[in-house]
């Protein structure tokens, strides 16, 4: 072997120190930065609290929401907790503009994690929906560090564009907390470049409420983590300023929530695939006028079939009855909305550019005597959150106990339908729910075309793409061809759509 000559050995030694310093200075800056970090996550001094002092609904700080679990004392409930690697802020309102009387409705998160219980990972999202002109408006910020969450009491704030965006509690004359009252400043811009701000006082008119009540006192299971605390709060009142491009104008409120969730680990920690796909959810929140408010949850194992798990069910309060856990909700899907390349994308790519979401849907409980249809506002109003996460606005109509009802909530969802079976039930349930009119013709029957797209699922089910789409492309294109118009059209969409979600399976 030949030997190195000095001036070789030496530009080897160069090159090795070169590479020592590069990965200490690396070293050097991850742990000044995680230091750095630790620093912002340490125990935040807490205003005074005055005993004294009351809130709209009668209650103080301090206040114990369930008995011998001091995670749901307030005020401290309100703020970060440092032993929770993950924690989420929901604020909610309808609005209406003192001047002009349109009507909005807003959805501020805030979302502070730590990623292994250590690297920062947070983000800050705002939307603005146009309740009378049926449009809105997202933005979001992510955020590896700055964002601030104080300990002990509300108090949140996230840089955007040099600002603040805050949320915090407020103080009296003397420092101390005013229970469950608050300012907030929202700032953000849309995905059409249009300025957003919402500057207003917040203050609850209602208790704490734990999801699930006496039942699950706050505790639950989200995202197949155990241990993971809940709560919310409604009849949230706004006095304050609405900016939304050329819309400037003062703002009030009377229904909103506050929501609250606590992760021990990292919400994401029970994710199987590469992407987080592998879990979704379907949350409600409705305010009904004869008082009640309802906060139901649903979530699905997209592994499974998307087979329902964990807790599910529904939490309800009116101030005259309180909250109770009502776990005989039964949900049916009457439509579902498309999208192509939506120009809202997610954080991490996306499994396929055509995606279909529940729409309009109906639920019923035996226990309530309720039943209440939910009509969206808003056409698919996704979010740039890390996966595709649709929140909007929606009416509501129906009976309870026998009497008429109507109001207005909000349906949040991460369960995107694409795949072979998934379309089979889209189309399934949209035919199902077909108007009358939707049959021109007397040998056209809705019974008989749901019997040919159950032998395509079947057809699916046994991974016998030429079968499916045989009947697919011969059969049920024809029954679909016969129905009125515009109905035929929609459904023959959905079925294109199932043919390439088929061909795709079979090709891989």
């Amino acid at each position: 072997m030949q030997a190195q000559n000095p001036q070789q050995q030496r530009k080897g030694f160069t090159r090795r120190t070169r590479l020592w310093l590069l990965v200490l200075c690396a070293v050097a800056l991850l742990c000044g930065y995680l230091y750095v970090t630790r620093i912002h996550q340490s125990a935040n001094p807490v205003p005074p609290l005055n005993p004294g002092a009351r809130s709209d609904s009668g209650l103080g700080y301090p206040y114990s929401l369930v008995h011998a679990d001091s995670r749901l004392d307030f005020p401290q409930a309100e703020g970060r907790q440092l032993d929770m690697d993950s924690d989420t802020w929901f604020l909610e309102g309808v609005l209406e503009g003192q001047k002009s009387g349109r009507r909005f409705s807003f959805i501020v998160v805030y979302y502070v994690s730590r990623l292994g219980g250590v690297v920062p990972f947070n983000f800050y999202s705002l939307t603005f929906y146009d309740l009378d002109n049926g449009e809105y408006g997202t933005y979001t910020n992510y955020d590896f560090g700055s964002m601030r969450a104080s300990t002990g009491y509300l108090d949140l704030r996230a840089s955007i564009d040099g600002e603040a965006a805050t949320w915090t509690t407020t103080v009296d004359e003397n420092g101390a907390l005013v229970p469950y009252s608050y300012a907030i400043n929202l700032p953000g811009t849309d995905q059409n470049g249009r300025k957003m701000r919402l500057v207003s006082t917040v203050r609850a008119a209602n208790p704490p409420v734990a999801v699930g009540a006496d039942i699950y006192n706050g505790l639950i299971t989200v995202l197949k983590q155990e241990n993971t605390y809940s709560y919310f709060q409604t009849g949230i009142h706004f006095d304050g300023t609405l900016t939304w491009g050329d819309f400037h104008e003062p703002v009030k409120g009377t229904l909103g929530h506050i929501d609250r969730q606590m992760f021990p680990q990292f919400s994401g920690v029970n994710a199987r695939s590469w992407d987080a796909r592998d879990l979704s959810h379907e949350w409600r929140t409705y305010f009904l006028d004869n008082g009640m408010d309802f906060s139901s949850w649903r979530q699905f194992d997209r592994m499974k079939r998307n087979s329902e798990y964990s807790y599910g069910g529904a939490t309800v309060y009116s101030p005259r009855e309180g909250a109770s856990y009502v776990g005989d909700i039964v949900y049916e899907n009457l439509s579902y909305v498309r999208t192509e390349n939506h120009p809202v994308k997610p954080l991490m790519p996306a499994r396929a550019d055509v995606l279909y979401f529940p729409n309009r849907h109906r639920l019923s409980s035996a226990s309530l005597d309720l039943q209440l249809q939910a009509e969206p506002i808003v056409n698919a109003p996704l979010l740039a959150f890390p996966v595709e996460y649709m929140h909007g606005p929606v009416l509501l109509s129906g009976t309870l106990k026998g009497e008429p009802v109507t109001g207005i909530g909000s349906f949040e969802m991460t369960l995107h339908l694409y795949r072979g079976f998934e379309l089979v039930k889209v189309l399934s349930d949209s035919v199902r729910h077909l108007p009358a009119d939707a049959v021109q013709r007397p040998t056209t029957h809705i019974g008989g075309i749901l019997h040919t797209i159950a032998l395509i699922g079947a057809a699916v089910d046994a991974s016998d793409p030429g079968s499916a789409l045989a009947m697919a492309n011969d059969e049920l294109r024809g029954e679909l061809q016969a129905l009125a118009q515009p109905y035929s059209a929609q459904m023959l969409q959905i079925l294109d759509d199932l043919i390439v979600a088929i061909e795709q399976d079979q090709e891989s």
